[in-house]
């Protein structure tokens, strides 16, 4: 079974990239954008989570690699691809590819390709010549080297006239697809899968964990930590080119440090060490921004984080308390997502939301009640905040005291404004809340579902039956 494990998971990235090539046709292009960004995000976070969790080094440069990649892909459709309005129409590969029997629709995503390939492997170049020179400082002294780098690249690409200069790069074909992404997104998770499942995985990690102790018994940790920079800048060249063709312009102030601060925060967030705690972070990461533009998607998403810190914490009584509170925060998701839906729908919507409100709230509250010293305190207040918050979405003005419409008024109209303030309130309190980050070390498989789901289950019938004994 544990061999069918990668064709299982091939056989579902398949059938994903083929329904989203499908159902996104008729799809709203806000929400066409978002999905792609997400993709991209995932394929960057998990890149650098290769660099920064796996191999253990700190690099803080992977927006260099990205406009690498996103500049050269660019210029290799634009200039040799033959696309319609682009410098190479006249004489491209499509053209050479007609003149040879292949039609348009084959030579397209083929070129396409190859333009995607020639951005990972001019990145991945790229990273090559890096590592050698700077793989020999550690920590701090390595994420001011590759900061600077990434600064370098940005700099000298504003100087080159042929991709732009600091005027940015217009007139690329928009090639990119929530399909394309998606397969990108799923080739990238089960190569870097596959790869750290494998001897050289191991020995990335012995590299992360004692660099000496592994040059000791013979691994080549020179070799690793290039290595490892060398295949995360190839899928971070990847990540550029489908952003490039996606947005049809490039400007080097989209590739300025502070990307590469937020890839280092999705990392983090999701856990150093995890590719699926590090593709969820890059989701959430990437929904926040836009959900936290409304005054209803910013209560939603409180109430849900400010639920989901009961299960966070660990409780003094782990198995009814977790229970309790995973179920409080899935009944407030429900509702999150009805109130995302129906903004100031019906009264029947606003009841429906408002019974799962409160059955949220009173789940939390009692795995409050069920846990002790701090965590019943902060999952108090949590509950206590969400189901006001919640209360103040779905109460009528009329029944507001007057300060209290006054302040509602006031976020309302400003919520865009402050939802940046939100966006790290909440970065600040996950990480409160999770110190080693969403999964920490660890990967989101069946079997640590099915382990987690019977412990607990077993904590909570043991806990039930000693108090029962007790009393």
């Amino acid at each position: 079974m544990r061999k069918a494990v990668p064709y299982l998971m091939a056989a579902a990235a398949a059938a994903a990239v083929l329904a989203l090539s499908h159902f996104s046709e008729g799809m709203n292009p806000y929400l066409l954008q978002i999905l792609v960004y997400m993709g991209v995000n995932v394929i960057l976070a998990a890149s650098l989570n290769l660099i920064n969790g796996f191999a253990g080094q700190f690099s803080l440069g992977h927006a260099g690699f990205m406009a690498i990649g996103a500049y050269t892909a660019a210029a290799f459709t634009y200039y040799l691809g033959g696309y319609e309005g682009t410098a190479g129409q006249a004489s491209g590969l499509i053209n050479a590819f007609g003149h040879a029997g292949v039609p348009s629709s084959v030579a397209s995503p083929l070129v396409f390709l190859a333009a995607l390939l020639a951005g990972g492997i001019a990145a991945a170049a790229a990273g090559l010549l890096v590592g050698l020179p700077t793989l020999r400082l550690r920590g701090d002294y390595l994420a001011i080297a590759t900061l600077g780098f990434g600064e370098i690249v940005r700099i000298v690409i504003s100087q080159i006239e042929a991709v732009g200069g600091p005027r940015g790069f217009s007139g690329i074909p928009k090639l990119t697809s929530v399909a394309w992404v998606a397969a990108w997104v799923a080739l990238t998770l089960i190569c870097l899968r596959n790869l750290l499942a494998s001897s050289h995985g191991r020995a990335f990690v012995s590299v992360r964990e004692d660099e000496v102790a592994a040059a000791a018994v013979g691994v080549d940790t020179t070799r690793y930590k290039v290595l490892a920079f060398s295949i995360g800048a190839f899928f971070a060249g990847i990540a550029g080119g489908l952003f490039g063709h996606y947005l049809m312009y490039l400007h080097p102030n989209s590739f300025t440090f502070i990307k590469s601060i937020e890839i280092v925060v999705m990392v983090v967030l999701g856990g150093m060490g995890s590719l699926i705690g590090s593709a969820a972070a890059a989701i959430v990461l990437t929904l926040l921004p836009e959900v936290l533009r409304t005054f209803n998607g910013a209560l939603a998403v409180g109430y849900c984080f400010a639920i989901s810190i009961t299960v966070a914490r660990p409780l003094g009584r782990p198995g009814a308390a977790r229970a309790l509170g995973l179920l409080a925060m899935s009944t407030a998701g429900l509702a999150a997502l009805l109130t995302l839906g129906a903004g100031t729908g019906s009264t029947s919507e606003l009841d429906w939301m408002l019974g799962l409100g409160l059955a949220a709230a009173c789940a939390g509250l009692i795995s409050c009640w069920l846990a002790r010293g701090r965590a019943r305190t902060l999952g108090t207040v949590a509950v206590s905040v969400a189901a006001l918050g919640f209360g103040l979405l779905l109460v009528g003005p009329n029944m507001l005291p007057g300060p209290l419409l006054a302040a509602k008024g006031w976020v309302e109209a400003n919520v865009s404004q402050l939802r940046l303030v939100i966006y790290a309130g909440i970065l600040v309190g996950l990480m409160l809340a999770r110190p080693r980050g969403l999964l920490g070390g660890r990967e989101l498989t069946w079997r640590v579902l099915r382990s987690f789901v019977r412990s607990a289950t077993a904590r909570a019938s043991g806990k039930s039956h000693s108090g029962l004994a007790a009393t």
